[in-house]
């Protein structure tokens, strides 16, 4: 592993502090990082040592450091703007978890029923009204409603014109594991009468 930086730290606190961070953006941090830091200087006066130089290095050589936290910055084309971006996960077994800090029980329950729900994808247009009938008896419409906006605001969901709501980037790199045992487990409920009347 190529050791760590005032640069490399830097771009992890950049990461820290922002759920996503496009590709030419973060680029473009590096190299005033480089800057600032006199980071060719340290290559040039350090001949004998390695060091990072592109992106991807310093980026390879950050996760290596956050290994034991079981954490790693990704790099992930966003499904609707295409868009190459960074972000920061946490890689825990147990996926609905890394949202646990941030939001209550009740709030959790509500992601799960609006996960499930878009997994399930029959054909219903699930808006943000639907979506808090799904709500725990616990949790008033408002507050459902205020929950739904936060998870969109965040990235975990995306509300798309005439679609409503869809897995959000956030989800699809932080519960990547999650949805697809989802999905998984809605094929497999799936009834099959038409395959027998077919028969």
């Amino acid at each position: 592993m190529e050791r760590m930086t005032e640069v490399h730290r830097h771009i992890l606190q950049m990461m820290m502090a922002h759920k996503f961070m496009a590709e030419d953006e973060l680029t473009r941090k590096l190299e005033d990082f480089k800057n600032n830091f006199q980071y060719e200087t340290l290559v040039q006066n350090n001949s004998e040592e390695r060091f990072d130089i592109d992106l991807s290095e310093f980026i390879t050589t950050i996760n290596s450091a956050l290994n034991f936290m079981d954490m790693k910055i990704v790099r992930e084309q966003h499904p609707k703007t295409k868009k190459i971006l960074y972000t920061l996960i946490n890689q825990t077994e147990d996926e609905i978890s890394k949202l646990a800090t941030r939001y209550s029980i009740d709030e959790l329950e509500l992601f799960k029923s609006i996960c499930e729900a878009i997994a399930n994808d029959n054909d219903e247009i699930l808006t943000i009204v639907v979506a808090t009938s799904k709500r725990p008896k616990a949790l008033s419409v408002e507050a459902a409603e205020q929950a739904i906006r936060l998870f969109i605001e965040e990235g975990w969901l995306e509300n798309l014109p005439g679609q409503g709501l869809k897995f959000g980037f956030r989800s699809q790199t932080d519960l990547a594991n999650y949805i697809s045992e989802l999905q998984t487990l809605e094929e497999e409920e799936e009834p099959q009468g038409e395959e027998e009347e077919e028969e």
